[in-house]
């Protein structure tokens, strides 16, 4: 089993944020925040500082920083039968590897009616009354975003520590108990995600209106689709950008 890497480039991210020629920046929280910092909000939500990033090239860059919640829940993705994110003839397969993909995903749930997506509407309830998603809500957060935060397992020891020291609930490692997966918002599409195994991949179909892609705090996937399918329960843990700035 494998999970493809997708290597961001900030000139392919600083488009999606420029394309009206102005430099893209969201609600940030101006305060200086170091990786693992504790992280509260106006609300008493609390999290931990799991990711940053920061990349110049020129007049290309890219800067962001990730809070992970330190609650998590255990629940189902969303109905089977209901596609969220209707791919066209346009859809670029690296897009739900990318920073933009999960705030569309938890926008168009928010359009279908989060009560009707458990996985979801626990993360969105973080925002109390706020009529919208936006930029810096708290969500459900895709592959890639949860791959970086957590490293194929490598910063499991010190994010555990860390969430312990501050309160919070440990992220549950492969050998924890059971489920043991955590669902992304990203759907079964067809072309996002490739197994390495050959046969396997060839024997792979492709079914968003019943799967939605789950990982493990180790960076692996579940080989076999059937533990794929929107009604499984597993952890859920919610994230936010709390400082997102890009541009070109």
């Amino acid at each position: 089993m494998y999970r493809i890497t997708i290597i961001i480039i900030a000139s392919i991210l600083a488009a999606a944020c420029t394309k009206h020629g102005k430099e893209g920046v969201s609600d940030n929280d101006m305060r200086e925040y170091e990786l693992y910092d504790y992280y509260a909000d106006q609300y008493g939500n609390e999290g931990i500082v799991a990711a940053k990033y920061d990349y110049r090239d020129g007049d290309s860059f890219l800067k962001y920083t990730i809070v992970l919640s330190l609650d998590e829940t255990i629940t189902t993705w969303g109905p089977m039968g209901s596609i969220v994110y209707d791919v066209n003839d346009s859809f670029n397969e690296d897009y739900p590897w990318g920073n933009m993909f999960g705030l569309d995903m938890n926008r168009r749930v928010e359009t279908f009616g989060k009560e009707k997506f458990p996985a979801f509407e626990w993360c969105m309830a973080k925002n109390r009354n706020e009529k919208h998603i936006h930029s810096s809500s708290w969500m459900l957060p895709s592959c890639g975003e949860l791959d970086e935060i957590f490293q194929d397992g490598k910063a499991l020891d010190i994010l555990n520590e860390k969430i312990t020291g501050y309160g919070g609930t440990p992220i549950t490692p492969v050998n924890g108990d059971s489920p043991y997966y955590y669902w992304t918002c990203v759907e079964d599409i067809k072309d996002v995600f490739a197994f390495a195994d050959e046969q396997v991949q060839a024997e792979s179909d492709y079914d968003p209106a019943r799967r939605a892609i789950p990982i493990t705090a180790d960076g692996r996937y579940p080989g076999k689709k059937r533990y794929w399918t929107k009604d499984t329960e597993y952890r859920v843990r919610a994230i936010k950008y709390i400082y997102f700035a890009c541009g070109d």
